[in-house]
């Protein structure tokens, strides 16, 4: 399906990223392709279609025999520059004002759009929304041997990333 080191990136209801029933799905991932990021989105991303709870699988198709000798990183959005109704939720600044870019348009409030412009290389992923427990990552071999469940939360007590991450990775895969 996926070329060698072809890339993937799919959204997918989180439920498929934990239930029981849909463990062979995972186990079919796994052992198909580097998994690299899950990253959690609220349920607001989709509304006001739906408030279904979704992720994204970003994963690349390894050339050779994929093992568990690799980390994923989990990362957990909390504002996707909107609110449970829909509405289009902007940034303000500490005084209270509505910040704007240099053509003076309103910034919308979301760490996803913040994530992607993010220089990795520069600021360590402690500060801010770069902190823990919103982006971690862990051995995938003990993803392996918890049902392959990626699930953020599910993982918060593990291994937490404080160390710079290397944008130039997140952009190629993207």
């Amino acid at each position: 399906m996926l070329e060698k080191k072809g890339k993937l990136g799919i959204v997918l209801p989180e439920g498929i990223f934990g239930n029981e029933t849909d463990l062979s799905v995972r186990k079919f991932i796994f052992d198909n392709v580097v998994v690299k990021y899950v990253v959690s989105l609220p349920t607001e991303t989709f509304l006001p279609r739906t408030g279904n709870k979704s992720s994204v699988l970003i994963a690349e198709k390894n050339s050779e025999k994929i093992n568990d000798n690799y980390e994923a990183v989990f990362i957990k959005i909390k504002k996707v520059g909107r609110n449970k109704r829909g509405e289009t939720l902007y940034k303000y600044n500490l005084s209270g004002e509505l910040e704007v870019d240099k053509d003076g348009n309103k910034i919308i409030d979301d760490d996803f759009l913040e994530l992607m412009k993010k220089d990795f290389n520069k600021t360590p992923l402690l500060n801010n929304f770069y902190s823990k427990p919103n982006i971690f990552k862990i051995p995938v071999k003990r993803v392996r041997e918890n049902d392959f469940i990626l699930i953020h939360n599910y993982h918060y007590k593990q291994k937490k990333i404080n160390t710079m991450w290397p944008s130039e990775n997140w952009l190629k895969i993207m």
